[in-house]
């Protein structure tokens, strides 16, 4: 049985094992393979467990992350909500007009954050296109900040966002079902519950601390390095990473130079396994 698990797959199911081993009983050969894919299955949890890759943010401002969301219908058409949060402090909220996101709304993004005094030193978002938009491109350089892109269908890149809307959207009870009132209402609701869980939820991962007492504790971006010489410095990193890769690549080595940077600066700090 292990050599045909190996060759077609541990997802094989008890009918076409028992195509495949038409001799042997059935009660065997399913309690054969429920072993073996439980054995598979330990294994595979073992590996990513020693090779998972945690990184703690020490400073807020430090990396942002953004994503859109959808929380339910207004008349038959999907509403959306854009999450916004801190990676150190874990402290997000929703914003949008309850529309799609497109480039010009990134842009509104961007600039309420800037207003606000807000602007990170990296900001972590998907592959959507209103991110890889021109326009936000350009004012990102210009306003230094560094985009971090996930790599393509690989939300695991980007779990931050994806725990926080999970969490609010839950509490909120908004999920891709909801009938609503209004646009707003979706995206109220889920900030609404964001708030909750910023001054109520003890994160566990931050010493039982809220997002609301860690943004009192946690030191700003600002008191530890200059925009100019980090943004400087990733370029720099990146230049030479994209240099040395090969074609496919290109998109590890670029965020592993920001990570890379982000540790030399003192900004974050990156274990691996347990």
């Amino acid at each position: 049985m292990l050599p045909i698990l190996g060759t077609i797959g541990y997802r094989a199911g008890r009918r076409t094992m028992g195509l495949k081993l038409p001799d042997v009983p059935r009660r065997l050969l399913s309690d054969a393979l429920d072993v073996l894919k439980a054995e598979h299955a330990a294994r595979l949890a073992e590996h990513l467990s020693a090779n998972r890759v945690h990184i703690q943010v020490l400073a807020i401002g430090v990396l942002m992350t953004e994503d859109s969301t959808h929380v339910g219908y207004f008349k038959k058409s999907k509403v959306w909500a854009e999450v916004f949060k801190d990676v150190a402090s874990t402290w997000a909220w929703a914003d949008g007009d309850g529309h799609c996101l497109t480039h010009h709304r990134v842009l509104n993004h961007l600039e309420g954050l800037r207003n606000e005094g807000l602007l990170p030193l990296v900001l972590a978002t998907d592959n959507g296109s209103a991110y890889k938009d021109y326009w936000v491109q350009h004012a990102l350089r210009k306003a230094k900040v560094i985009h971090l892109f996930s790599r393509p269908h690989t939300p695991q890149h980007n779990p931050w966002i994806e725990r926080g809307i999970g969490e609010g959207k839950a509490l909120a009870e908004l999920n891709a079902g909801v009938v609503l009132q209004s646009r707003a209402e979706g995206v109220q609701r889920l900030n609404d519950a964001l708030q909750t869980l910023n001054n109520h939820w003890p994160r566990q991962s931050r010493g039982g601390l809220t997002a609301a007492q860690l943004e009192k504790k946690l030191p700003q971006w600002n008191e530890l390095v200059s925009r100019e010489e980090f943004y400087a410095a990733v370029e720099e990193a990146i230049k030479k990473a994209i240099a040395e890769a090969k074609g496919k690549n290109e998109r590890h080595a670029t965020r592993e130079s920001i990570f890379r940077t982000l540790e030399r600066f003192g900004l974050i700090l990156r274990t691996r396994g347990d």
